[in-house]
């Protein structure tokens, strides 16, 4: 197959000027809780495309606001799961040394503390 370099950029111009198109709810919202695999080779229309609007991103996204509201999703959705897997982190429970550990750390505290004020 021969790639027309032309007829990409031609394609790439009128998919960013593109307004009008649509796209499922549902379908926006799980590929930003999943991700998209574009471009996972070598990808000869990202060489001549402009603004990520490969053929790999034109044949998910219909129009230019799709692709961006995916984007600011999915930037979101990898946020939230971060702060999801801190706050499971601090939620299980102290081992039982290390619990005794912090409580011998907080009586020498006090009981330095009372012999600064003697």
């Amino acid at each position: 197959m021969i790639f027309d370099i032309e007829k990409e950029k031609q394609a790439c111009r009128d998919w960013m000027n593109n307004s009008k198109g649509e796209m499922d709810t549902d379908a926006i919202i799980y590929l930003a809780a999943h991700g998209i695999d574009d471009c996972a080779d070598y990808c000869t229309s990202r060489e001549v495309s402009e603004d990520d609007a490969c053929r790999c991103i034109r044949s998910v996204f219909p129009t230019p606001e799709h692709y961006h509201l995916y984007l600011n999703l999915r930037r979101q959705f990898i946020e939230w799961t971060k702060l999801a897997i801190a706050a499971s982190a601090t939620n299980k429970s102290v081992p039982r040394d290390l619990a005794q550990g912090e409580k011998n750390n907080e009586e020498e505290k006090s009981a330095t503390s009372s012999d600064r004020h003697l």
